[in-house]
């Protein structure tokens, strides 16, 4: 049962530095052929890996990504929902997603809300001049919060804004202003990054090359800053439902918590990842060769139900709710099982996993969410 879609617009004004996504200079065009392509992607995949007698259960999120979705107009999205609805309804309360930087709007908000988008994501990083321009943002912390309001103005009701910690020239100082400016707008919901060195980006020769100009935080320093935010955020009101995500109550990312019980999405548009019917398969990274055949993928890989087992601990435990072991227990043959046992009562001498009393559910002690990745490792490999 697919209820989640992700759309991917490979479209940015220009690259950040610390970026390695999959995206295309929208200086160069080919805006309007991507959408044509995507329609036809949309039509086909929906044909391709569905009963034309059976009804779908409605679509319950959707999220456009990138790339910068807002650089292309609001009536290019309600061709998309037209083109989706063809073949599934949205729910009457649906998740709708749009990322959004500040400062790139091809329509007003207002227009992006009337047809149909209830919630944006707001790429805003820092309000901080100088850690913005070592990231290679665009915009100005002033740019940013206008954003926000205006997204507020225009009925926009689930407002999410991304911050990132561990930036080249970042203090605690800096970090906590950044905090209390974002507190102190109109949201519901706030992601957190730790910025991570990714390999042959920009910023990775930059830090190498330059260091006296582009100064990490240590580990110790980014650890303290994660806590930090985590106890302000906390004190205003914000819930921590997931590692790196917090929201006021009712406004989770119902998109990606899909994502992180491991359920069934759709993936369409170049770059984008689906995962149907056990195959995990992944669009076309080159913009020629998608625009040319939109189904034409780049990896498809059968998800095995070791596979799928091991994701449901590795996703799953980043939830603040944990997981339902005894669900899973019963999924999963006595041999592979004896196996999770064993990784699961060792996490839980450390001190790493612990049983919720109120649901059972197992979960991450949270002195070691900072320290998550060492813990999920165990869950790899299983067989």
């Amino acid at each position: 049962m697919i209820t989640n879609a992700y759309i991917h617009i490979p479209f940015c004004a220009s690259k950040c530095v610390y970026c390695d996504f999959y995206v295309e200079l929208a200086k160069y065009g080919r805006q309007a052929a991507y959408v044509e392509a995507l329609n036809h992607e949309i039509k086909t995949r929906y044909q391709q890996n569905t009963n034309p007698l059976t009804e779908l259960p409605p679509l319950e999120s959707l999220y456009i990504g990138g790339g910068t979705p807002s650089l292309l107009e609001a009536s290019v999205y309600q061709q998309v929902f037209e083109t989706i609805e063809q073949y599934q309804p949205f729910s009457p309360d649906a998740e709708r997603t749009l990322e959004i930087n500040p400062n790139r709007l091809a329509s007003t908000m207002a227009d992006y809300r009337a047809v149909g988008f209830d919630r944006v994501s707001i790429g805003i990083q820092s309000f901080n001049p100088l850690e913005l321009k070592k990231l290679s943002r665009q915009h100005t912390a002033e740019e940013a919060i206008v954003t926000v309001k205006q997204a507020k103005e225009a009925g926009f009701k689930n407002i999410s804004i991304d911050l990132m910690y561990g930036i080249p020239t970042q203090t605690m100082a800096s970090w906590e202003a950044t905090l209390v400016q974002a507190i102190a707008l109109p949201i519901e919901h706030i992601s957190l990054y730790g910025l991570q060195l990714e390999a042959g980006t920009p910023l990775e020769t930059l830090v190498h090359k330059a260091k006296a100009h582009y100064p990490l935080p240590t580990d110790e320093a980014c650890l303290t800053m994660y806590q930090m935010a985590v106890d302000r955020l906390t004190q205003a009101g914000f819930y921590q439902y997931e590692v790196s995500n917090f929201a006021r109550k009712g406004h989770q990312s119902q998109h990606n918590l899909a994502y992180w019980k491991s359920k069934a999405f759709w993936g369409f548009g170049a770059g984008a990842t689906g995962f149907v019917s056990g195959i995990r398969y992944e669009n076309s990274t080159n913009l020629d060769g998608y625009i040319a055949n939109p189904l034409e993928m780049q990896a498809e890989t059968v998800v095995s139900a070791l596979e799928q087992l091991e994701n449901a601990f590795i996703f799953g435990l980043r939830l603040t709710e944990g997981i339902d072991v005894e669900t899973l227990k019963r999924q999963t043959s006595p041999e592979l099982w004896e196996k999770v046992v064993s990784v699961i009562e060792k996490a839980v001498g450390k001190g790493q996993l612990h049983h919720l009393p109120s649901t059972g559910f197992l979960a991450i002690t949270p002195e070691w969410f900072p320290k998550m990745n060492s813990v999920l490792a165990d869950f790899v490999n299983l067989s």
